[in-house]
C-alpha cells in the first residue's frame, strides 16, 4: 500500500475512534414510552434560553419518591425547583451533576428545591432509595413512572436539568452537566 494511503487510512481511523469516544460521554437512551401520550410538552424547545414567554405551567405530576411517598409538583409552588433528569447506575455525567447539585443545595437550601428523577423505566423505589443513600443525596429522588416526565421534556440524554420558577412556570432547560455556579447565575437572572 502506498504511504499516502496508509496515512489517510490511519487519520480516518483516529477521527472515527475519537468521534465514538466523544459520543460515549453522553448517554442516550429511548424512554420506551409511546410518542402519542397526548402531551407534546417541550418538544422542539431550544435549550439554555428563558422559556418565560411560553407561559408553560409545570403539570401537577404525582411523583413516587425514594421513601415510597408521592410528591405533587404543585406542592412546590413558592420555591424555585431544579429538576435533575438522571439515571441510576453507571452514569459518570449523572454522578458529576450530583456533586454540583450538592453544592447548589448547600448554597440555596430553603430557596431552591432540587428533585432528581430517574428516567430508567425499570427502576424501583428500592433502587432509587439505594441510589440516594449510597450517594448521600440530601434532596428527594424519585421515579419517572411510565416515562411521562422524560417524554414531556423530550429528554433523550442525561443529565437534563429543568428550572421551574416559584409560580410553577417552566423557565429553563439545560442538557448535559451544568455546574452549580452556572445554575446559580441562571437562577439569579430568573428571580
Amino acid at each position: 500500500m502506498e504511504p499516502e494511503k496508509v496515512i489517510c487510512a490511519g487519520i480516518t481511523i483516529v477521527i472515527v475512534i475519537l468521534g465514538i469516544s466523544i459520543a460515549t460521554l453522553f448517554i442516550t437512551f429511548d424512554s420506551g414510552t409511546p410518542s402519542n401520550t397526548g402531551s407534546t410538552g417541550l418538544q422542539g424547545i431550544i435549550a439554555d434560553t428563558d422559556l418565560e414567554e411560553l407561559n408553560l405551567t409545570v403539570p401537577n405530576w404525582s411523583l413516587q419518591m425514594s421513601d415510597g411517598e408521592y410528591l405533587e409538583m404543585h406542592s412546590l409552588f413558592g420555591y424555585f425547583v431544579v429538576i435533575d433528569l438522571m439515571q441510576t447506575g453507571e452514569c459518570i455525567p449523572c454522578q458529576e451533576e450530583t456533586s454540583y447539585l450538592k453544592d447548589l443545595h448547600h448554597d440555596y437550601e430553603g430557596i431552591v428545591a432540587i428533585l432528581s428523577i430517574s428516567l430508567v423505566l425499570s427502576d424501583t423505589v428500592d433502587r432509587v432509595a439505594n441510589y440516594k443513600s449510597s450517594n448521600s443525596i440530601p434532596w428527594q429522588v424519585g421515579l419517572d413512572t411510565g416515562g411521562v416526565i422524560g417524554t414531556y421534556f423530550n429528554a433523550h440524554s442525561v443529565p437534563t436539568l429543568i428550572i421551574i420558577d416559584s409560580e410553577g412556570l417552566i423557565r429553563w432547560l439545560h442538557i448535559g452537566v451544568w455546574s452549580n455556579e452556572a445554575i446559580g447565575l441562571t437562577l439569579a437572572n430568573l428571580y
